[in-house]
């Protein structure tokens, strides 16, 4: 089994960001396998240059300070500042280098393949599900899809990469680690053989796959 720690719509700058030290503090309790992002790092209407700092150094203190990979996505406050150029490298992040595809992302000694998608502008209403590929049975590895989207709107303001939830459970992964809703629903429904879920704002969700 592998242990996933996942959180989503950090907004550094807003008011409501939780911060830091709150997630370092809850990754050093959860002690996870891997971390895994879904988008939002820096609120484009907030944020600073200084916020796009701090989230590197957010990143340099999970995978070094904490010695624990880290997978992630762009979400769409992320696209308007444009972190996809600026952001630096960093060893031990593991994210898309692409803004139109979906990648397969493999941490070394880990056996789940993460499929994810950047989201490319402030209103990302492409239709992505297409890209993903289907999961190969015969290999003994868990399959994670990693989208920053709010399904088919109804849980945001504001539609992002929309997507049928009945879409997402036929691609047939194990689960579905979402971005982009800051108050999920208690119960979003789906497959019982999959999880598929949002961690929200402020909240650190755990995954033994």
């Amino acid at each position: 089994m592998t242990e996933l720690a996942i959180f989503g719509d950090f907004h550094l700058g807003a008011d409501f960001c939780p911060g830091a030290d709150w997630l370092l503090g809850e990754l050093q309790d959860a002690c996870p396998d891997v971390v895994v992002f879904t988008g939002d790092l820096v609120d484009m209407h907030a944020g600073t240059p200084e916020d796009i700092g701090t989230g590197a150094a957010l990143c340099r203190a999970i995978t070094r300070d904490l010695g624990l990979p880290l997978v992630m996505v762009w979400g769409n406050h992320d696209a308007a500042l444009g972190l996809h150029s600026r952001f630096p490298q960093i060893p031990g992040v593991y994210r898309p280098g692409s803004l139109d595809r979906v990648e397969t992302l493999r941490v070394p000694g880990i056996p789940v393949a993460f499929h994810a998608i950047n989201t490319a502008a402030r209103l990302d209403e492409r239709s992505v599900i297409e890209m993903f590929p289907h999961p190969d049975r015969d290999a003994d590895i868990v399959n994670v899809g990693v989208v920053h989207t709010s399904l088919s709107g109804q849980w945001s303001r504001k539609p992002c990469l929309p997507v049928s939830l009945g879409e997402l459970v036929a691609v047939g992964y194990d689960a579905w680690a979402l971005g982009h809703v800051h108050a999920p629903p208690a119960e979003l429904g789906g497959s019982a053989s999959q999880l598929i879920a949002w961690p929200g704002v402020g909240e650190l969700v755990r995954w033994r796959l």
